[in-house]
């Protein structure tokens, strides 16, 4: 069975940062897609100082998911779900919730890219994998892509950034 994986835009800024786009296609082996409300936050993100190559993902993310009207329905009440109290921005969480909406409405064997910690763990509690930023420099590491020196200097910069390495609480 194909594995499809989705991107999170916070994972995508981050390998931004890193200039690692490599990385990612190497993890995603041919097997990428990503939903339209990722593509656009991806977009907007391009725009930003220092995040002009966020407009590369299409490369490796090409094939953009559209929601059907049930998946969009499922969207809104997963974005309500993944807000935490006093978060009232309608826009929160709609791309993480979108991508979740369509991998379980169209039973889709998938992996997660995420560094939103209760996006992961709503993934996880749905029986979809979900790996951060964190977790892929590890594998490109154990996979020799990367040194373990520059595994650690990914990390290092990233925490220079002040970006969310990973889903673990401790990382907020």
């Amino acid at each position: 069975m194909t594995r499809f994986v989705f991107p999170d835009n916070t994972v995508l800024i981050n390998f931004t940062h890193l200039d690692r786009h490599d990385l990612v296609r190497w993890f995603t082996q041919g097997q990428a897609t990503w939903t339209l409300t990722v593509r656009e936050e991806c977009s907007k993100s391009s725009r930003l100082p220092g995040l002009q190559r966020m407009s590369e993902w299409g490369e490796i993310f090409g094939k953009v998911l559209i929601p059907e009207p049930a998946e969009r329905m499922r969207m809104l009440i997963l974005a309500d779900e993944l807000r935490k109290p006093g978060e009232t921005a309608p826009g929160r969480h709609l791309g993480e919730a979108e991508t979740l909406a369509i991998i379980e409405a169209r039973s889709l064997n998938a992996v997660f890219l995420t560094d939103d910690h209760p996006a992961a763990k709503k993934a996880k509690a749905m029986g979809i994998a979900a790996y951060d930023t964190m977790k892929i420099i590890a594998f490109a590491e154990v996979a020799e892509r990367i040194t373990v020196k520059e595994a650690q200097d990914c990390l290092h910069r990233l925490a220079a950034l002040d970006r969310k390495l990973g889903t673990h609480p401790r990382h907020y």
